[in-house]
């Protein structure tokens, strides 16, 4: 079984337990999901059925992400995993197809945020949805990072955002001074790392970017125990990572283990992705059993979309990024 098939064995059990039904599109405390957004809401389960959607005929799985993608937003938070290019993202993976609609330049906000919202975050959107960041409007200085480090939480993320209008030797000591050490996963660990030296990467041509990217996934990947779950700081994160690099530097052993490790945490003796009625505390896609499915397809192949591993989609394709 292909592991494709494993992620769509995770999102069938899913929409059993849901109820393929309107109960599951209000997304209230009795529903699977009790969040509004990407992050713990129906466009991150939209963008996980859509992206298993791609690799079967089952048209039940696409019809079912242009349900959840479709369900209004009820708050005002910014960015894509807590405000509405959330959706915009569930729309464009649900239809298949890149999408001109996008926000408008998020300047002279009074929140700057993290990656979880904010301004910060609506930058981080706009290069997952395949548009560059306004750079000259980002300063990572307001970036509040007395109490968190890494790429969620911290500067990097913002730093990533602007790696365009930095030069290469600038932009690898602000990378390393903002890592976090002793950490290992996407939002606060050496993975997130590994994403911000990948868009230093593509965004400056240096090859010791890639080197700091294929050095910090690899530390993740060994050090990241298997048990821990999600997207967010667990080993279904790390696994996106690690196969969008392998990709992008065409790293053929790193793949490799990638696909290993993915076949690890599938096995039966690993809690996380069993397939037991409540393996995990929720379906959300951020922290729970559809962002883990999602996981599965993306190292099987390059996503549509990837908001934790920006340029490893098909809407980037690694290219190198533009200031605007």
């Amino acid at each position: 079984m292909s592991l494709t098939d494993k992620a769509s064995e995770i999102l069938v059990r899913v929409a059993d337990e849901c109820g393929r039904s309107n109960a599951v599109l209000r997304c209230d405390r009795d529903t699977c999901v009790a969040g509004t957004a990407l992050a713990d809401g129906p466009w991150g389960v939209a963008l996980s059925f859509a992206e298993s959607a791609r690799a079967h005929t089952d048209r039940s799985l696409r019809d079912f992400a242009k349900r959840l993608a479709d369900v209004p937003g009820r708050n005002a938070a910014r960015g894509i995993f807590a405000g509405s290019q959330g959706r915009l993202a569930a729309q464009m993976a649900a239809n298949g197809k890149q999408s001109e609609e996008i926000t408008a330049n998020p300047a002279n906000s009074t929140k700057p945020g993290d990656l979880m919202d904010g301004e910060i975050g609506e930058h981080w959107g706009r290069l997952c949805l395949g548009h560059p960041p306004f750079t000259q409007s980002l300063d990572w200085r307001r970036v509040d990072a007395r109490s968190a480090t890494g790429l969620a939480h911290g500067r990097l993320g913002a730093i990533a955002c602007i790696a365009s209008s930095l030069e290469s030797d600038e932009l690898e000591q602000l990378i390393v001074a903002h890592a976090p050490l002793d950490r290992y996963g996407w939002c606060n660990g050496s993975a997130g790392t590994a994403v911000a030296a990948h868009i230093a990467w593509a965004a400056t041509g240096t090859r010791n970017f890639a080197e700091m990217a294929e050095k910090e996934i690899s530390k993740s990947l060994r050090a990241i125990p298997l048990e821990t779950d999600g997207l967010c700081h667990g080993s279904a994160g790390v696994l996106v990572v690690a196969s969008g690099i392998a990709r992008a530097t065409n790293n053929s052993e790193l793949l490799s283990v990638t696909k290993n490790m993915a076949e690890m945490c599938w096995a039966e003796n690993n809690r996380p992705l069993r397939l037991n009625k409540g393996f995990l505390l929720d379906q959300s896609w951020l922290t729970g059993s559809t962002g883990i499915a999602w996981a599965l397809s993306v190292v099987e192949r390059r996503p549509l979309i990837n908001p934790l591993c920006p340029l490893d989609s098909e809407y980037q394709m690694a290219a190198p990024i533009t200031q605007s």
